[in-house]
C-alpha cells in the first residue's frame, strides 16, 4: 500500500464541510496583520525595520494557529499537531512564503479525492534548513534554487534557470524593453539610481544594453528578488531598495539599489544583509 495514505487518516467529513473550511482559510488569510510601512519608520534606524518585521511576524503567527485550532475538528490530530508545530517558526522568509503554506494547507485535505480541488499541490512541505555555509548560500546567489529563478526570469522577461544564464545575458546584452519593464517593475525613481538607458546602452548595438549595463541591471534585479521573496511583495521590497542605509566601512548612507548599482562587491553585501534577516541574525 501506499505509505503516504497509510500516514494519513481520512477525513470523516463531507465535502460541503471541508468547503466550509477552505472558506474560513481564505477569511483567516483575509485578517493577515498588516506589515509595516517601512517609509513610516526611522531609516536611520534599520533595527527599528527589522524590530516592527519581528512583531508583526509574530502577530501572524498568533492568527494562523488561532485559524487551526478553530479548525482541528477537521484534521487528523497527528496532522494538525504537525502544522501547528510548524507554524512556531518565526523566520521570515518562510512566513512570507505563500507557496509553501499552500502545501501545508493541502496536505489537510487532500486524503479525500472528491476533495482534490480544495487545494493543488505546488510544493512538498520542505524542512527548515539550518542557517547557510556555503558562501554562495549565505551571499544570496544561489546556484541552484528554482523558487529564486522562476521569479527572476519573471522580472527580467527571459528564461534564466542558473547563474551560466544569467553570466549569458550580461554578455549579450539585455534588450531595450527588458531594461525599461525591470525599472517599473521595481520602481519608477529607480532609473536614476540603477542609471538611465543613455547611460547604459551599448553605443554599437541598436536598443541593445552594453555588457557593463546589463550586468548592473541584473545585478539589481536579483537582489529584488530576494527582497520580494522576504517581504513577500514588491511595495516594500522597492522601498526597501531605495531606502538609504548604512553601511560597512561606509561613512555616509546609501540605498541598497545604488549600491549594487556600484559594484559585484556592493551587491554582495546587500545579499549578505538579506540573508541574515531572513535567517534572523539582526
Amino acid at each position: 500500500m501506499d505509505q503516504r495514505s497509510t500516514s494519513r487518516s481520512a477525513s470523516p467529513h463531507s465535502a460541503g464541510d471541508l468547503s466550509l473550511l477552505r472558506q474560513r482559510f481564505i477569511e483567516g488569510a483575509a485578517r493577515e496583520p498588516e506589515w509595516p510601512d517601512l517609509e513610516s519608520l526611522d531609516s536611520g534606524d534599520p533595527n527599528q525595520v527589522l524590530e516592527a518585521l519581528a512583531q508583526t511576524g509574530q502577530a501572524y503567527i498568533h492568527s494562523l494557529k488561532a485559524l487551526l485550532e478553530e479548525t482541528r475538528g477537521y484534521l487528523p490530530d497527528e496532522l494538525a499537531s504537525r502544522i501547528a508545530e510548524r507554524c512556531a517558526f518565526t523566520d521570515v522568509l518562510w512566513l512570507r512564503d505563500v507557496h509553501r503554506v499552500q502545501a501545508l494547507l493541502e496536505c489537510s485535505a487532500a486524503t479525500d479525492a472528491e476533495v482534490s480541488w480544495f487545494l493543488p499541490t505546488l510544493l512538498t512541505p520542505r524542512k527548515r534548513k539550518s542557517p547557510p555555509h556555503r558562501p554562495a548560500e549565505s551571499e544570496g546567489w544561489p546556484e541552484d534554487d528554482p523558487l529564486f529563478y522562476r521569479y527572476l526570469s519573471r522580472l527580467v522577461g527571459l528564461p534564466l534557470d542558473r547563474r551560466s544564464d544569467v553570466a549569458f545575458r550580461e554578455k549579450t546584452g539585455l534588450p531595450k524593453d527588458k531594461y525599461y519593464s525591470i525599472v517599473v517593475a521595481i520602481n519608477a525613481k529607480a532609473a536614476p539610481q540603477l542609471g538611465t538607458w543613455a547611460e547604459l546602452k551599448d553605443p554599437h548595438v541598436e536598443d541593445r544594453l552594453s555588457a557593463a549595463g546589463s550586468a548592473r541591471v541584473l545585478r539589481v534585479a536579483r537582489v529584488f528578488v530576494r527582497a520580494v521573496l522576504l517581504f513577500g511583495t514588491r511595495p516594500p521590497a522597492a522601498k526597501w531598495m531605495l531606502q538609504p542605509q548604512p553601511w560597512m566601512n561606509s561613512d555616509g548612507e546609501e540605498s541598497p539599489l545604488a549600491l549594487c548599482a556600484r559594484s559585484e562587491e556592493g551587491t554582495r553585501q546587500v545579499e549578505q544583509r538579506l540573508a541574515r534577516v531572513s535567517w534572523g541574525i539582526f
